[in-house]
Order: C-alpha cells, then structure tokens, then sequence
C-alpha cells in the first residue's frame, strides 16, 4: 500500500449514551466534536475516531486499535460509576482496571 494512503477499519463499539461517552473522551484529556449519528474524536496528533451510535461502530486507522481500546476502557468506568451512583453502592477503586462495588446494609 502507497504511504499516501490510509487503510481504515470498522470496529464495533456500542455505546448508547452520549453523555458517558462525552465524559469518558474528556477523562482522556482528548475533545470531540458532535455529528448528526454520533461523534468525532480527537485523540491528539493525526489520529481520531467517527463514532456512530446508531450503527454501534467506530470507523478508526488501522493502526489506532489501543486507542480505541482506552476509550471503551474509560466508557466502561464512566457507565459503572454512573450505575453505582444510582444504586448508592459504593466504588473503590483497587489497581489498574479492577475496582469493587460495596453497599452497605443497615
């Protein structure tokens, strides 16, 4: 492949709420900007990533797999930490990507 070209991948990534996702790609210091079916992120530099929300698929550089990966790791705690806030659990972080959810019972 010429070095002028850029190979592009679809990747499934369903993420139903917009509000987690703003929250998760501010956690990672990146920005976005809102389209009609979804989100354009910047990750810094010359990578980004089209989100589609209807689709449930991020059309990403073939070479920004790890990327992605970090924004669905941030979704994730952001959606865990929402739905432990509704419960009125509480959540501990322990390290790295491991955390427990504790509630208290009177």
């Amino acid at each position: 492949m010429p070095c002028w070209q850029v190979q592009t991948v679809s990747v499934e990534f369903h993420a139903k709420h917009g509000e987690l996702l703003e929250k998760a790609i501010k956690a990672l210091g990146w920005s976005s900007t809102k389209l009609e079916r979804g989100y354009l992120v910047d990750c810094g530099g010359w990578s980004s990533i089209e989100i589609n929300l209807v689709t449930g698929k991020a059309n990403i550089d073939s070479n920004q797999q790890n990327k992605l990966n970090l924004l669905k790791q941030e979704y994730s705690k952001q959606a865990i930490n929402m739905v432990a806030k509704l419960s009125g659990w509480q959540n501990r972080k322990l390290t790295g990507l491991k955390g427990q959810l504790l509630r208290s019972y009177l």
